[in-house]
């Protein structure tokens, strides 16, 4: 059997963990032993995390159990600190993170591994780069020319220790590639997980706040973050408002990014939409809520995989969603949902609405009958990646 470590920042709620406890569920746990390492080791998921594999740091007796033992306590409560003090030096441009992670990685780095999989890029990537055992692979999930406007490229030498880049999409390697073209004899592509079966038996589970279902239903999934253009929201609610239309807007995410919230809550007064927006934050379980809902609407400006357009569909709930690149590897336009560009959101989501020329009807029949198959997808990581 391999063994296999996966280096995420933290269990917070986001794509990368969803991805993660959908591959770890699907994986073949009589060919591979999974064990997780979270930098922080915090967030409200490493309960769904450690269902299926061992918790780096974590005692055995702990595992699938929301305590935490006092090793994992303390290692958590240090790496707390640790963040908050790099952050300050930071701003003096004093990076003290390759240090602490080699010190770290190199503790971890015993042998007993086979496969080392940096589960994003950043942090875990640098993090990951300092093992010297087992072949090393890393997951690239943003669309990189953006990524590298935030942080700059400063992670080629990461890259340059694996063995394997792997991409969420065929956009997010072309967006990488353009940037290091000559990793490309090494790159990959991977679509993310979905365990099909899971998130239908999620979607049942019972929830109190559930809000009244004779409205039209439209649910936004994702961090409150300039991306995913949560601010814009109120906006199009007005705009859909005086257009007669009667809805409720629920958007379900954590708050990443202050200014985009306080952007979001000062255009709820602006335009007067108190009563149609439902703000629920955080939830680690969305799926009983997308099920309730009427439609998903994605407004990102960029994405590189977007689960929660296959999690729509496997839900049986039509999609309307901005033109991003990827959005065309994950949807069926006019067959699954509407991919339309932003400034043409409101018509789209009016005729899902209105059900104009029966488009809302033709699209929720047709996935009735949709399959996911996550079968293709496991051939491929083990035929080109865990191979």
């Amino acid at each position: 059997m391999s063994k296999i470590l996966i280096i995420v920042p933290s269990f917070h709620s986001g794509g990368t963990i969803s991805s993660l406890i959908n591959f770890i569920s699907l994986v073949d746990q009589e060919r591979f032993h999974i064990s997780v390492f979270g930098i922080t080791n915090t967030g409200p998921n490493k309960q769904y995390v450690a269902e299926h594999c061992t918790i780096v740091g974590e005692d055995n007796r702990q595992q699938g159990n929301t305590k935490t033992s006092f090793k994992s306590e303390v290692r958590t409560r240090l790496f707390l600190l640790v963040k908050a003090i790099k952050k300050g030096l930071e701003k003096l441009n004093i990076d003290i993170s390759p240090l602490l992670f080699k010190r770290y990685a190199r503790s971890l780095d015993t042998g007993e591994y086979d496969y080392v999989l940096a589960f994003q890029e950043g942090q875990a990537t640098l993090f990951g780069s300092y093992f010297k055992n087992g072949i090393k692979i890393a997951w690239v999930r943003s669309e990189y020319t953006r990524f590298i406007e935030n942080t700059g490229d400063k992670y080629k030498a990461c890259y340059e220790k694996y063995d394997k880049i792997v991409s969420v999409s065929k956009a997010a390697l072309a967006s990488f590639l353009s940037v290091h073209p000559e990793f490309s004899d090494r790159a990959f592509v991977q679509y993310n997980f979905l365990n099909d079966e899971r998130i239908r038996a999620l979607s049942l589970e019972k929830v109190d706040d559930l809000w009244d279902n004779r409205y039209f239903t439209i649910v936004s999934l994702g961090r409150i973050d300039p991306v995913k253009r949560i601010s814009e929201i109120p906006r199009l609610c007005r705009e859909l408002r005086d257009l007669g239309l009667e809805f409720k807007w629920v958007i379900i995410g954590g708050v990443a990014v202050k200014d985009e919230y306080t952007l979001f809550m000062d255009g709820v007064d602006k335009y007067h939409v108190q009563d149609s927006i439902i703000v629920l934050g955080n939830k680690p379980n969305p799926y009983p809520y997308l099920k309730h809902s009427s439609l998903l609407v994605s407004l990102s400006k960029s994405e590189t995989f977007n689960n929660t357009l296959t999690e729509a569909k496997i839900l049986g709930i039509p999609v309307v969603t901005t033109d991003y690149p990827c959005a065309y590897e994950s949807i069926a336009d006019k067959e699954e949902g509407l991919i339309a560009a932003f400034e043409d959101i409101i018509q789209a989501i009016s005729d899902m609405i209105n059900d104009n020329d029966g488009t809302y009807t033709s699209i929720k029949n047709n996935l009735v009958s949709f399959q996911y198959d996550k079968d293709v997808l496991l051939q491929n990581l083990y035929a080109n990646i865990l191979n």
